[in-house]
Order: structure tokens, then C-alpha cells, then sequence
């Protein structure tokens, strides 16, 4: 496990600098990163081909409609699943909710410092209602139409936090 980890931390930190400096996630990073976890996990033992497939898989379904949406980008959605086929999925789940929670705190947070607060609470409340009526996406203010958040850079942070509080017991999955 130790191994798996050290390998994702880095591969998380290549992917992350590359996003920061070109905002691109190369292919060969995150393919490789998949072909490694799926091959340290069968030499470890540690998960079966199934959960690291499932990983895998999760990390494409779950991303894969922001991607069809434009977004995010396709090395942010195989970045995902390099993630899920190292850990598998429970670990991925956790992954998402943090890797999530830094990309709405940096949105929000640019929202309010282009926007002003009530604006940025208008627009957050247009999008909650649009999402939980299932009705189309309100369109952005002009501010935030180029706005964009390196969920590379996001996803070493959320890594980070997955890997500290699953190696101090308190990350425990329900799918293993």
C-alpha cells in the first residue's frame, strides 16, 4: 500500500504541475498511472483486478458528463481514473468529495471577488434550482465565462488529504 500511495502522490504532483503550467494532464502520465496501479495492486495483492476496474470505471462515469458539458478536461477525467484503478473505488468516492469541495471553495470564492456577494449568491441559487429541477444551467456571468480551475493542482491536495486520513484509519471504504 505504502508503495501505491507514493506513486499516486507523485504521479498526482507531475499531473498537477503539468495542469498548473500548461493545463494539460498528459496522456502518458495518466495512462501510465492506470497501467501501474492496475499492475502494483495484482503484485501487492492488496485489491483485486475487479475493484481497480471498478475504480477505474467509477472515475470515468462520474466525470465523464462534466466532460460531455466541456467542463472539464479530458486529462482531469483520466486523472479520475488513474486514481480509482491505484485505489479503487471507495478511496475514489472520498477523492471526489474533497477534490470537489477545493473546486466549489476556489469557484465560490472567485465568484465573490469578481461579483460582489449578492451576485454570486444569485448565480449559486440560479444553479442549485437548475440542478435540482433538472432544468439547463443558467448562463455564466461574463466575469467567470473564462474562468478556469486546475483540477489537477485541486487533486494533489485532495490525494494528499485521502492518503493522510486513510493511512490514520479514518478512511474506510464500504466496497472493501
Amino acid at each position: 500500500m505504502l508503495t501505491q500511495n507514493v506513486a499516486l502522490a507523485l504521479l498526482c504532483a507531475v499531473a498537477g504541475w503539468q495542469d498548473a503550467a500548461s493545463g494539460k494532464i498528459p496522456n502518458v502520465l495518466t495512462y501510465g498511472g492506470i497501467l501501474l496501479g492496475m499492475l502494483l495492486a495484482l503484485i501487492q495483492g492488496t485489491h483485486s483486478a475487479g475493484a481497480n476496474l471498478a475504480g477505474l470505471a467509477v472515475g470515468f462515469g462520474l466525470l465523464i458528463p462534466f466532460w460531455l458539458k466541456s467542463m472539464i478536461g479530458g486529462g482531469d477525467v483520466k486523472l479520475a481514473m488513474m486514481v480509482g484503478a491505484m485505489k479503487g473505488p471507495g478511496f475514489l468516492l472520498y477523492f471526489f468529495f474533497y477534490v470537489f469541495s477545493l473546486c466549489f471553495v476556489v469557484v465560490f470564492y472567485t465568484l465573490i471577488a469578481r461579483t460582489g456577494i449578492i451576485r454570486s449568491l444569485l448565480y449559486l441559487f440560479q444553479n442549485l434550482w437548475s440542478l435540482l429541477t433538472f432544468r439547463a444551467f443558467p448562463e455564466p456571468p461574463d466575469e467567470l465565462k473564462n474562468l478556469r480551475v486546475p483540477f489537477g493542482v485541486l487533486a494533489v491536495a485532495a490525494v494528499l488529504v485521502c492518503i493522510v486520513l486513510e493511512g490514520s484509519g479514518h478512511l474506510t471504504s464500504p466496497f472493501e
